[in-house]
């Protein structure tokens, strides 16, 4: 090939990269890299060519190549230092952006990357060395103000990462980013209207941002305003007609506190409508690049069957992630396992995988069954998705596994990074509560998947292979209820609950604030848990009870606890002026104030989990109406295991009644079930045989065991 064929070939190739025509830039570079002159550019650019298509492994490859023969391309160095923060070795690629930098002091894009790879290692002091020299090289950079506000809001000082941003307003009014920037510290704070304000300003100056019209959909979301964040939705939507997730977004709405009954089946009518308009909308793809609703997760609280709308929406999304699914599965055809094999092979390698593993209640669900699970038996992994919060509750669990990892926020890398753990099992813990969890089960990176009570119905996802039950929990039939083949262990409930202190603190009622002089009954649940019908047993309870006063627990975000408020006045005037609010607490706190309660309320349809074993410590009877879903079902059944006589579970909305009025009326009934729950609390408590069953229901469908029974 001639010098000019050559040329023209290279100018070609560039044009297509600049195109965003990656594996057509790719075939015209290879000719190229069979020759001298243009063989380091063609290594390089095949390289930033792969890194764009999210084949990281290969891109590093071909990088580093170039930069072994020539090392100061820049932009091989900085595209080589994305690729290894996108797999994940973040202490290299914060070494090579600062080559980047020092290659050329004015690349901004060089100093952010290098600024955020310190910054998800924690390395706080690092990054304020960057900012101070990144100052130097380019002081009027937009990227470094708000760079230097972020450090502020990771060093836990919101206030002065405000004024930070505020200050650059000064000199950039019209910065757009530093608005939104604000506005997301706003709503982090919870200071929704303040928010709001910023978010619109930044619209304003910029209204082709999609981040810009989420985040205000998410401050219109959170202020129960679902039509607003509706509208919101539809105009990111408009600048992306082929996003799923921003169609999505816009239409699977529900109202975090909804007005009535009626106001649930209108929403679930909508989401059911436009669920089958994007079914048959082939022009919609995933873009993983907007942030996602949990579209799903409020149905659960509705008192409906699930499964098969569940079914539904989770195949839609299959539909949609097939394409990238396959890529990534091609790619990794020729790689081998990367898993440490230094355990013995007959231990079976499980990994339990949330986000919620901090001081949290699923983390308080599975924390048991994490530190019991035979170590002879069993290799275990905890696995934290992106954005856990690090506390002393999660360090705790950390110490009791034999291997932690964190998964990256790149769904790429987490494909790989899950199947490099070569697991036997996989249990999801909380499928559901995460933006994009949905996609995780489809890795399928392991034999065997798993979920359970983390999330107490099914998940309906069809990769799913059991949900784990216990017998005496699940009603009759309950096979029907789920996508999953339902295991139900021996037993009442399927958890090992690990108290910190059989002893709850007492704390005389002044100390909340509380009247010594009446009956109190806590309803003591998150308000998004109370079902409009709810209000009307609630009502019925306080006519016959006018001295009692209804105890309830506020909500992180005050309108929510407003628009609670709005319908009790309502639906349930009675309730309204016999109730209090108190502000949400500590751990240890909660069980004193349940331990306050004369008698506590066990919400219809959806009822208690962890907040079961919180009371049953205190001692304090729960009312529950044993329904027809798992959900409703914690509290009855363990009454059941522990063996309480005359037990208050209802039948029925009216039984439910008489039970709360005579608890009240006699003292010395109420008080047989309070010894009662005290002296056989221990019988749900740390409970090993939970474990063992278990662990041969785990050692069965591996094939270690003979027979399983379920």
């Amino acid at each position: 090939m001639s010098n000019s064929a050559q040329e023209a070939v290279y100018t070609k190739a560039n044009h297509l990269l600049n195109a965003g025509k990656y594996r057509e830039a790719i075939s015209a570079l290879k000719t190229l890299a069979e020759t001298e002159k243009y063989k380091v550019n063609a290594f390089a650019l095949i390289g930033i060519c792969l890194y764009h298509l999210n084949s990281y492994r290969s891109a590093r490859v071909y990088l580093e190549k170039a930069l072994a023969v020539q090392p100061d391309i820049t932009a091989a160095i900085f595209y080589l230092a994305k690729t290894l923060a996108a797999l994940g070795d973040y202490a290299e690629a914060a070494r090579q952006y600062g080559l980047a930098t020092r290659e050329d002091p004015k690349y901004n894009d060089a100093w952010q990357g290098e600024f955020d790879s310190l910054l998800i290692q924690g390395k706080l002091d690092a990054c304020e060395a960057v900012l101070n020299r990144w100052k130097v090289s380019s002081p009027q950079s937009e990227k470094h103000l708000i760079a230097a506000a972020i450090l502020l809001r990771a060093k836990g000082k919101n206030i002065d990462a405000i004024r930070a941003a505020q200050s650059g307003l000064v000199e950039e009014p019209d910065n757009a980013k530093l608005h939104a920037f604000i506005s997301e510290i706003l709503l982090e704070l919870k200071r929704l209207q303040e928010a709001l304000a910023f978010i619109n300003r930044a619209i304003e100056i910029n209204s082709s941002d999609i981040g810009f019209y989420c985040i205000k959909a998410n401050v219109h979301y959170l202020m129960s305003q679902v039509s607003e964040c509706a509208a919101a939705y539809a105009q990111a939507f408009s600048l992306c007609p082929s996003s799923a997730t921003l169609y999505m977004n816009q239409h699977c709405l529900f109202p975090i506190i909804a007005s009535s009954s009626e106001e649930i089946d209108r929403c679930r009518a909508h989401f059911i409508e436009y669920l089958a308009l994007a079914e048959n909308n082939q022009q919609l793809e995933l873009a993983l690049e907007h942030p996602m609703s949990l579209h799903t997760f409020h149905l659960a609280y509705h008192n409906k069957d699930d499964r098969k709308l569940l079914e539904r929406y989770l195949q839609f999304m299959k539909r949609l992630a097939e394409p990238l699914i396959s890529q990534l599965a091609n790619s990794r055809k020729h790689l081998k396992s990367t898993a440490s094999k230094t355990t013995a092979e007959k231990k079976i390698r499980i990994g339990f995988l949330s986000r919620y593993f901090y001081e949290h209640s699923n983390a308080f669900a599975f924390e048991g069954l994490i530190q019991h699970l035979d170590r002879d038996k069993f290799f275990v992994i905890l696995i934290h998705s992106a954005g856990s919060q690090n506390d002393n509750t999660q360090e705790r669990l950390d110490l009791r596994c034999d291997k932690v990892v964190r998964l990256s926020g790149e769904f790429s890398i987490v494909y790989h990074e899950l199947h490099d753990l070569s697991l036997d099992i996989l249990y999801f813990t909380d499928l559901g509560m995460t933006p994009y969890d949905f996609l995780l089960p489809f890795v399928r990176a392991c034999k065997i998947q798993l979920t359970g009570w983390g999330i107490p119905h099914t998940s309906g996802h069809s990769e799913i292979d059991f949900y784990i039950s216990a017998r005496d929990l699940e009603p009759e039939n309950a096979q029907e209820q789920y996508t999953e083949e339902l295991v139900m262990l021996p037993g009442g409930l399927s958890c090992c609950f690990i108290p910190n202190d059989y002893e709850v603190p007492s704390l005389p009622r002044e100390y909340f604030f509380l009247p010594s002089h009446c009956r109190l009954i806590g309803c003591l649940q998150a308000l998004h848990k109370l079902h409009p019908d709810f209000d009307l047993v609630m009502e019925e309870i306080a006519i016959h009870n006018p001295d009692s006063i209804f105890v309830f627990i506020e909500a992180s975000i005050s309108q929510t606890t407003e628009l609670f408020i709005k319908r009790l006045s309502s639906n349930a005037p009675n309730v309204r002026g016999q109730s209090l609010f108190l502000k949400i607490m500590g751990r240890r706190e909660y069980q004193a104030l349940c331990k306050c309660m004369d008698i506590l309320l066990d919400p219809i349809y959806y009822g208690c989990g962890i907040t079961f074993y919180e009371a049953v410590l205190a001692g304090t009877p729960i009312v529950t109406l044993e329904g027809g879903h798992l959900r409703s079902r914690i509290v009855a059944s363990g009454y059941r295991e522990m063996g309480i006589y005359n037990a208050p579970v209802a039948t029925s909305l009216n039984e439910y009644i008489q039970i709360v009025d005579s608890l009240l009326e006699n003292d010395e009934k109420r008080h047989s079930l309070q010894k009662q729950i005290m002296y056989q609390r221990h019988r749900v408590m740390n409970r090993a045989d939970y474990v063992r069953n278990f662990e041969d229901f785990c050692l069965d469908v591996m094939g270690h065991n003979q027979y399983y029974c379920h």
